[in-house]
């Protein structure tokens, strides 16, 4: 008799993820930008103006990952950078005019990958599936800000990097 598989949540969403990027970088290949640069796109579509180490918190990435993704982006013409007036050492990220064109493009792309995603779902269906990835994900962030938040307190209580 064989055992029963076990099904793994995170081998399930690393799936779904990993086939995410990949259609979505396709879809945007046309515009110059794969799904990495979209997501600060999107982010900064909702809230312009913004600090590059802003970005990075709010997407949950590293600056050298948030660096590549903003140079990408300017160097397409997307996104420019301005010196803060409050802190000059600081640039803040608005979108271009360029981007502001394509910006119904991608909604549409990520529209039509939800549709793929959520096909034969019934409506109810999918509110519950929302609602299970949105507690996932809380948990998921809670989970490793505690952990930072322990390996920030070493002997000298600077982030250890």
């Amino acid at each position: 008799m064989s055992k029963p598989q076990i099904q793994s949540v995170g081998k399930l969403i690393s799936t779904i993820n990993r086939y995410s990027e990949m259609y979505i970088s396709r879809n945007l290949q046309q515009f110059g930008i794969g799904s990495s640069q979209m997501h600060f796109l999107m982010l900064l579509y909702q809230r312009d103006g913004v600090t590059q180490y802003d970005l990075a918190q709010r997407l949950y990435v590293d600056k050298a990952t948030a660096t590549r993704a903003i140079q990408k982006l300017e160097l397409e013409g997307y996104i420019i950078r301005h010196p803060s007036k409050q802190d000059r050492r600081q640039n803040l990220v608005y979108v271009t005019e360029k981007a502001l064109n394509i910006r119904q493009q991608i909604i549409d792309i990520l529209g039509q990958w939800t549709d793929i995603l959520t096909k034969e779902m019934s409506t109810s269906e999918k509110a519950s599936l929302l609602t299970l990835l949105n507690q996932a994900a809380h948990h998921a962030i809670e989970a490793n800000e505690k952990k930072h938040s322990t390996e920030r307190n070493d002997n000298d209580g600077t982030p250890n990097e």
